[in-house]
């Protein structure tokens, strides 16, 4: 089954999205995307109490890791490895700690044998076994991911280590050790499980930049944790090297306590360096993190203090970033005109320096904007300047987020289908990459989309899957967000009991956490099912209060939404002359 497949059968088996989240990937993976298999690990971490019963679902209780993998699957391939004589045996173990796809040339290197001999043995393994196939030219890979697994745990540790420091010797003894950010993984990868992780040092700059633009984030993280143990005695700006690029997996991954932890490594070993941009870069992802966490107040403290670090530092770079955060902030607080403004001060600074990927950012958040604050022909111009310039820079969660923004106007603009096949490159993107907090945006897009076309069904299990995904991964703001569009769409099909409990718990979150767009949007909701259901006193009163949260938001797009919901509701009652 391809992954999306694997996921569906999962999500069918647990049913609570964490778990899903939780599961999808690593079973896939373990599986080679074999169903069966798939359904024997989950019977198994049913056994094993790993997997126990919440509500009518699964939740997973403790670390995946723990959790072996079923013994049927472990046996097959121990009966395989069993008939291997002793040579053939030696060359599975070398090559399984180069990894789960090994070039035959490294290993002829690694191993110390002529290039011909092992490839006979490479053919035997292939042909006669089946625990090997060629992945064309010199390079081959393991024949399932469970083989490969049982291949590498089988060999001691001490040996492992061994095998892992004469890989690194081989790579960095074959001439331009790291000059590659392929080759400066590589070793950074063995000298961390050879224990000699403090020679990767010199690599470890364009080892992060290649770790973060190649791999899936739930893979990247526990290795980028490995090696930030490895180097805990590194100096101060390596470690703090480290922990940004964690910071930045755990911000795919959504996990936002994850992301506080090594944000306080990260603020420790900046202030060490007692530099201020380093120290600018710490606090802007603490800004970062509490803007999605439904602290505004921290987030505007900590995007202040990263401008004014930045500007210090005369590091033009974070000082661009500072200002995008800041029109992020005042965004979410409903400052449309706000945000502009700091979006457009990031934008020319992002030009002025050449930084593709931010300016790439800030056309983007502008197009979003733009339609709020009575410029909307803009939008479109922009946003396909921001994706040209994305795919140029090669930056995919950015990509993810102008596919996003351009699916969106294209829904508002009546292009339903059209936006809706930007929808689907964008979920492709999120999935690849990782991005489950992007995704819950795009499924609960995608929603809104379904609503337009009439088609309810599929707009609430959009919204649905949205709303579990946004609790999954701990973002209120989006829940909130969530929340007021299921509230909406429901009451556009006439369940007004359902749309009041969806505007009112929408309420409280907003009260909460704060964030005057989703109050006015939970207020005007509830304001029009009153009104809807013959509480007309309690309408007019939140409708009202609609106006007063607006005079401070000031966005005209948003007060017509509130004066035309008003006029609709007069005209129900009869009173023309108001509703004109």
């Amino acid at each position: 089954l391809p992954f999306a497949a694997t996921e569906e059968l999962v999500r069918t088996l647990v049913l609570h999205e964490r778990t899903v989240r939780a599961l999808a990937r690593p079973l896939h993976e373990r599986g080679d995307g074999n169903p069966a298999i798939v359904l024997e690990m989950v019977a198994h971490l049913k056994q094993a109490g790993a997997l126990v019963a919440d509500g009518p679902g699964l939740a997973l209780e403790g670390p995946l890791d723990e959790a072996a993998v079923p013994r049927n699957a472990r046996d097959l391939v121990g009966l395989k490895l069993g008939r291997l004589d002793d040579g053939e045996r030696e060359t599975l173990e070398a090559a399984a700690v180069i990894g789960y796809e090994f070039d035959a040339d490294l290993l002829a290197d690694v191993a110390g044998e002529q290039r011909i001999q092992l490839l006979k043995r490479l053919a035997a393994l292939e042909r006669k076994h089946r625990l090997v196939a060629g992945a064309g030219g010199s390079a081959f890979r393991f024949a399932g991911r469970q083989v490969y697994e049982a291949v590498y745990d089988s060999i001691t540790p001490a040996l492992r280590a061994e095998y892992h420091a004469v890989v690194a010797d081989t790579i960095s003894g074959g001439g331009g050790a790291g000059e590659g950010g392929a080759s400066a993984y590589a070793l950074l990868y063995h000298l961390v499980h050879a224990d000699r992780a403090e020679e990767a040092e010199p690599y470890l700059e364009k080892a992060l930049e290649y770790v973060g633009a190649s791999f899936h984030a739930s893979y990247a993280a526990p290795f980028l944790e490995k090696a930030n143990a490895a180097l805990a005695g590194a100096p101060a700006g390596k470690r703090l090297a480290i922990a940004m690029k964690l910071w930045g997996f755990y911000e795919r991954l959504a996990r936002r306590a994850d992301q506080l932890r090594v944000l306080a490594q990260a603020r420790e070993n900046a202030d060490a360096l007692g530099e201020p941009g380093p120290r600018a870069r710490a606090y802007a992802c603490m800004a970062h993190t509490y803007a999605f966490t439904g602290e505004p107040a921290k987030a505007e403290t900590e995007a202040q203090a990263a401008l004014a670090l930045a500007r210090e530092a005369k590091d033009r770079l974070w000082e661009g970033n500072a200002l995008h955060l800041l029109g992020v902030l005042a965004f979410r607080r409903g400052e449309y005109p706000v945000a502009a403004a700091r979006w457009r001060e990031a934008l020319a600074i992002r030009k002025e320096i050449g930084d593709r990927r931010g300016e790439g950012s800030s056309l983007q958040a502008l197009a979003n904007v733009l339609p709020l604050v009575g410029e909307g022909a803009q939008a479109l111009g922009m946003m396909d300047s921001a994706l040209a310039i994305t795919r140029e820079a090669g930056d995919r969660a950015v990509e993810c987020s102008i596919l996003n923004t351009m699916a969106t106007f294209l829904v508002g603009s009546q292009r339903v289908e059209e936006g809706l096949a930007r929808f689907d490159e964008a979920i492709a993107i999120c999935r690849e990459i990782g991005a489950a907090n992007q995704e819950a945006y795009l499924l609960l897009n995608v929603g809104n989309a379904y609503a337009i076309l009439g088609q309810v069904e599929r707009a609430k299990e959009s919204l649905d899957r949205a709303l579990g995904l946004f609790r999954a991964v701990d973002n209120p703001v989006g829940e909130m967000d969530c929340l007021t569009r299921l509230g909406r769409i429901l009451a556009d099909f006439g369940e007004y009991g359902p749309a009041r409990e969806r505007f009112e718990a929408a309420l409280a979150l907003a009260r909460r956490v704060g964030g005057k767009a989703n109050l006015i949007r939970a207020e005007r909701g509830l304001a029009t099912v009153a009104h809807r259901t013959g509480a007309r006193d309690e309408a007019w009163e939140r409708f009202a209060q609609t106006l007063r949260l607006e005079d401070d938001v000031k966005s005209p797009v948003s007060r017509h939404m509130t004066l035309s919901a008003m006029a609709t509701a007069a005209f129900d009652e009869g009173d023309h002359a108001r509703a004109a």
